[in-house]
């Protein structure tokens, strides 16, 4: 993280607080903007409008993206005496026009995961068969003369969203994913014999330059809270719940300690790429925290990803006594909602890369009972993010940066 990328940060942030209205805080100090339950309601609706209504899906290296960072940026600087830019390059994936799958003559709902192959122009034909293949779906296309297997379906449990693609065939060859509900079409496909036509257009662009939002409030002592919440979307969803609610949590922490001076010092990073396989933001910050010599400082992490789902948030770590402590507080502060402790290790997702630092790490998420179907899909708007949870993750979480300082 460069001086002159401060500098650039601090430029942007001047230009979308002039364009939106908001008055940048010369002084950090914009705890009263949040210090109330009617306020933290009253932001979090204007920053889910801002980003999710306003802006709609961002899916990393986009222009939408670009304008979520922004007002991460702005925030962030209302609240926090120092903004970084944790700047990188990759080759972006992005469809180039609508894909769609007919299976004999019949539209079918089906998304291309992410960073798969894509087809020719016009699409691949063929006939629908089973795949009895470790690590692959377990229906595909294939070519009607050859028999050789061009493309793979694969149904997911509920209806159809995008998904990551790992390494190997299914980033060779095109994938989509399907519903459950249309698996008996594709297996009456197989019997008959019946046409299949995909398409999915793809393009990547090489190069792409995005960046990690990196706000320090320093401490008494290089000993380090470092919180993570991803700002990207797949290309879908508005990602109202995965991950916008996690970021505004997040910037609302941040506001709640804006001018104060902790025991430790606290670093917010809003971290990019997290939607796109092997969550590039969070490794390329450790990386870089790693080439510093400050991976260390790290003593706490906290990572917020999908944790406004329901009001029983789930608190995945392998320590027992952070378990406790987040219990404690819970009782302590009388909150609607019971956290429940999962013995999993912290270090996941966004986390993962920080797993050197020895840092205690928590990973917070919740398990969509609620609302199973909107992970990933267009219905992830403003609309189906329940204010409650979002105070329940607030109150628990500013909580316990507060008696972290003391720990």
């Amino acid at each position: 993280m460069k001086r002159r990328q401060f500098f650039s940060v601090s430029a942007s942030a001047l230009a979308f607080n002039t364009l939106t209205g908001f008055i940048p805080a010369m002084a950090q100090k914009s705890g009263h903007m949040v210090d109330t339950p009617r306020k933290r309601a009253e932001y979090l609706a204007r920053m889910l409008k801002l980003i999710c209504t306003d802006i709609g899906p961002h899916p990393v290296g986009s222009p939408e993206c670009e304008r979520v960072k922004d007002i991460i940026i702005a925030e962030m600087e209302r609240a926090l005496p120092r903004v970084e830019l944790n700047t990188f390059t990759f080759d972006r994936w992005m469809l180039s026009g609508e894909p769609s799958l007919t299976i004999d003559g019949i539209l079918i709902e089906a998304y291309p995961r992410i960073q798969t192959a894509g087809t020719p122009q016009t699409g691949i034909s063929g006939v629908a068969v089973k795949v009895d293949k470790p690590g692959v779906p377990s229906y595909g296309i294939a070519d009607g003369k050859t028999g050789k297997i061009i493309a793979y379906l694969s149904p997911y449990n509920g209806t159809a969203r995008p998904t990551h693609a790992p390494e190997g065939e299914l980033r060779r060859l095109p994938t989509v994913n399907i519903g459950n509900g249309d698996v008996p079409l594709v297996e009456q496909a197989i019997t008959r014999k019946a046409p299949v036509h995909l398409n999915v257009p793809v393009t990547v662009i090489p190069r792409v330059e995005v960046a990690n939002v990196v706000g320090t409030l320093p401490g008494e002592s290089s000993d380090e809270l470092l919180f993570l919440a991803h700002y990207d979307t797949v290309y879908t969803a508005p990602g109202a719940n995965d991950n916008t609610a996690s970021v505004i949590i997040m910037l609302m922490i941040a506001h709640a300690f804006s001018g104060k001076r902790p025991r430790k010092t606290i670093r917010f990073v809003a971290t990019t790429g997290e939607e796109r396989n092997g969550f590039m933001g969070a490794t390329h910050y450790a990386d870089t925290r790693k080439r510093e010599g400050t991976l260390s400082d790290i003593k706490y992490i906290v990572n917020f990803d999908s944790g406004t789902w329901n009001p029983d948030v789930q608190i995945w770590t392998e320590d027992k006594a952070l378990q406790e402590l987040i219990m404690n507080i819970d009782r302590d502060l009388k909150i609607n909602g019971t956290p429940i402790p999962v013995d999993r290790t912290g270090f996941s997702l966004d986390a993962k890369p920080f797993a050197d630092s020895g840092a205690r790490a928590v990973y917070v998420e919740s398990t969509g009972q609620d609302k199973p179907y909107l992970w990933h899909r267009p219905d992830d708007t403003p609309g189906n993010v329940q204010e409650f949870i979002v105070e329940i993750n607030y109150l628990l979480f500013h909580e316990y940066a507060r008696r972290v300082m003391e720990l």
